[in-house]
């Protein structure tokens, strides 16, 4: 503890703090603001040392492997490069990005398409300091990891120029534009980003990494293979169950001298200004449908960089047509981004970039739409023509191409064994079996991680083609879209493109009700898992049209919502018994399934400790309900947490289609608001007292139990006052 509270007494001090403030505020003010709440923090007395040591260079081959108990065998090989300011950095980016992109990469077609690996990718390290670049490999089923890791070595240290072309150093920049364009859009993003390339050193090499990487040549990336030396290689190998030939010293750059003469470019249009309020929101969105049937909802708006975002849901077939179907539902949405009759998987991949645009799909085993599948699509204005006709290619002309079936199948079994290993992923789906708890001769039934794999493996490609061709469509659909474009041209383009993809048959919801979770505790062995994880929770009747239901928002935030919440005060900052914790209420939209929920990641020693803590706080809650005090406090962050939501495109493409999925508009969510305004403590304690009884709660716990026998850790220490 003294150590710790010298180490925070030393650095969180103002001369080693850095403040971005990003998005729509008033610079005078937030200034002034600034001055006031952290200027008065008085100066530290002492003196930070700046790093007076350099890396030495590595003098020879090294390994590590790791033996633990599991399924997926990993190889990845290290390599140590230059700071993430030097000039030659931007092209180590772009050789490791090329030799491990999908599908073109080498790494890709020698180690995936050749059977070796499920996936393969690579990333480097952009730090103030000399860093290192990696490449990783998950070994296939059957293979041996050591005769991988040498494939993949052998790739990587043989690496011909012939094998780094034009294409790859544009398809790169193509990404990288992207990327940095979509990202000068968001607010968040971009106050990251800044301190980021302050961390290393000044917040200009951000701009100036762009121009680097618009300027980068087929050579800058050959000469970044001086790098791939055995001598400077790390070989890491996961396992389940000669002449010394350095590279030269790699030193720091002078980046006040990099940046000094740097000279920005024009600046971004900043867009409109935006009041985040219900009403603003219900008078720009012009509701309409398209001939199939789709129900779409445009909602102009004016950002910084003119961004767009689009959400597709479409709820398809019914319980009679999806029967013994729903893992091919769920495999179809992504396996149609794997090509089109047009384009195959590189080709797509590659005109998303040049389009800047991001297009995503899912489905999921999911209590509220389990037959539903969802598109998501980003974009900015001058791409939006040419993004929506190729969004409206994969919908209408996917390629389902049988050798993207195999990978793609491989890809899921791998990330689901993965799982199925892992203590967060084994307790979520335990912790939704149990709410939503059917038989296996249901169509509601959810597999368990184990049964998913099996049900994945037994997945043909004309089971997806032929879901596809029979149930799929738009027919009961809604888009939703939200950004800087002409709402009448996009809806005459959204009737050409999809305003006659209908569906074969018609929608019928599988709906979940409600069932009495059986209070017991569920324990998962996760043998070799430094962490755990505890989920507790009680079923009951609760729905949103329930008069109680702006009572439980509040009751949910005071519980488990935010870092005064009973849930964190007692298991983090009074018991130090959990890394992470938190939890809500839920109330049931279309049904009436409610449940409250806790949950806790802590270490092994502790889960026992963790879920009598949870016990204890429910009983708490219901015998002394919530004080006055905490009530307005709730309601401060409820509004705080509302204001900020209505700011994010996502939240209120979401808010509109959750609200024309259930035939309402928002004039509910400001009525909510409203009433949630003048919630009385009484009506929160009533709730808790009606709903939460703690002897019905049950309880998932997943852990390794020969670690939970060894000795608990020490308590967290209390941090020192203002730190």
């Amino acid at each position: 503890v003294p150590k710790l509270k010298e180490f925070y007494q030393k650095y969180y001090q103002p001369d080693n703090a850095l403040l971005v403030v990003a998005g729509a505020f008033e610079e005078k003010e937030a200034l002034a603001l600034i001055e006031k709440n952290f200027g008065a923090i008085p100066r530290p007395s002492r003196t930070l040392n700046e790093t007076y040591t350099i890396e030495p260079v590595q003098e020879g081959e090294r390994e590590v492997v790791l033996r633990r108990q599991g399924e997926q065998a990993v190889v990845a090989v290290l390599y140590h490069t230059v700071a993430g300011s030097d000039p030659k950095a931007p092209a180590v980016d772009a050789l490791v990005s090329s030799l491990g992109h999908k599908p073109s990469g080498i790494l890709y077609k020698e180690l995936v398409l050749k059977g070796l690996a499920t996936e393969v990718g690579g990333a480097s390290y952009s730090l103030a300091e000399p860093g290192a670049f990696y490449f990783v490999a998950k070994v296939a089923k059957g293979k041996d990891p050591r005769e991988v890791s040498k494939k993949l070595i052998s790739i990587v240290e043989n690496l011909k120029p012939s094998q780094i072309t034009d294409t790859d150093v544009r398809r790169f920049q193509a990404d990288f534009a992207r990327g940095f364009d979509l990202g000068m859009t968001d607010s968040a993003r971009m106050g990251i980003e800044l301190s980021e390339y302050s961390s290393m050193g000044d917040w200009r090499l951000l701009f100036l990494n762009r121009d680097r990487v618009e300027a980068l040549k087929v050579a800058d990336l050959q000469a970044a293979f001086q790098y791939f030396k055995p001598t400077n290689r790390t070989l890491g190998i996961f396992l389940p169950t000669k002449t010394i030939d350095r590279v030269p010293l790699l030193t720091k750059g002078d980046v006040t001298a990099m940046v000094k003469d740097y000279k920005g470019r024009a600046e971004m249009e900043a867009g409109e200004a935006f009041n985040p309020s219900f009403d603003t929101v219900m008078a720009r969105t012009q509701y309409s449908e398209l001939p199939n049937g789709m129900k779409i909802a445009l909602m102009p708006k004016k950002s910084r960089g003119a961004p767009v975002s689009l959400s597709m849901d479409l709820p398809v077939g019914g319980p009679d047509s999806l029967k013994n179907r729903l893992v091919a539902l769920h495999f179809l949405p992504r396996f149609m981004l794997r090509g089109t009759k047009k384009r195959d998987y590189e080709k797509l991949r590659d005109d998303m970039a040049i389009l800047k645009a991001g297009i995503s799909g899912g489905a999921s085993w999911d209590i509220d739409d389990a037959n539903e599948v969802s598109f998501g699509m980003t974009t900015i204005k001058g791409k939006l023509p040419e993004v929506l006709d190729l969004f409206g290619e994969i919908l209408t002309q996917p390629r389902f191409e049988a050798a993207q079936f195999d990978l793609m199948k491989k890809e899921l079994i791998a990330n689901l064994s993965e799982s199925r290993e892992d203590p967060s992923d084994i307790a979520s789906r335990a912790f939704v079996r149990s709410v939503a708890d059917y038989p296996k001769t249901d169509i509601r039934y959810i597999p368990s991680i184990d049964e998913e794999i099996k049900l994945v493996e037994a997945l043909k490609l004309n089971d997806v083609k032929d879901l596809y061709t029979k149930i799929l469509g738009g027919s009961a659909g809604r888009l939703v879209m939200v950004g800087d474009f002409d709402p009448e041209q996009v809806k005459a383009q959204l009737t050409t493109l999809i305003g006659n993809w209908k569906a074969p048959v018609a929608y019928q919801p599988i709906r979940y009700e409600y069932r009495e979770a059986v209070a017991k505790v569920q324990v998962y062995n996760t043998p070799d898992k430094k962490g755990a994880q505890v989920a507790v929770g009680q079923t009951f009747k609760f729905k949103e049209s329930d008069p109680r239901f702006a009572a439980s928002r509040l009751a949910g935030l005071v519980w488990g919502g935010g870092a005064t919440s009973r849930l964190m005060n007692r298991l983090r900052q009074k018991d130090g018994l959990s890394y992470g914790t938190g939890g809500s209420f839920r109330a049931d939209q279309k049904s009436d399934i409610g449940y409250i929920s806790a949950f806790a990641i802590c270490a092994p020693s502790n889960v026992a400790k963790a879920t009598a803590a949870i016990r204890e706080e429910a009983a708490r809650f219901v015998k002394e309900g919530v004080s006055e005090q905490e009530l307005k406090d709730a309601k401060i962050t409820y509004a705080e947490q509302r204001r900020n939501s209505l700011t994010r495109d996502s939240f209120i493409m979401d808010l509109i289609a959750k609200n024309m999925d259930l035939g309402r508009t928002l004039a509910f969510n400001k009525e909510l608001d409203e009433k949630i305004a003048k919630v009385k403590l009484e009506d929160v304690n009533a709730l808790i007292k009606d709903l939460i009884v703690p002897e019905k709660f049950f309880a998932i716990e997943a852990l390794d139990q020969e670690a939970a026998k060894l000795p608990a850790p020490a308590a967290a220490a209390t941090p020192v006052k203002g730190s």
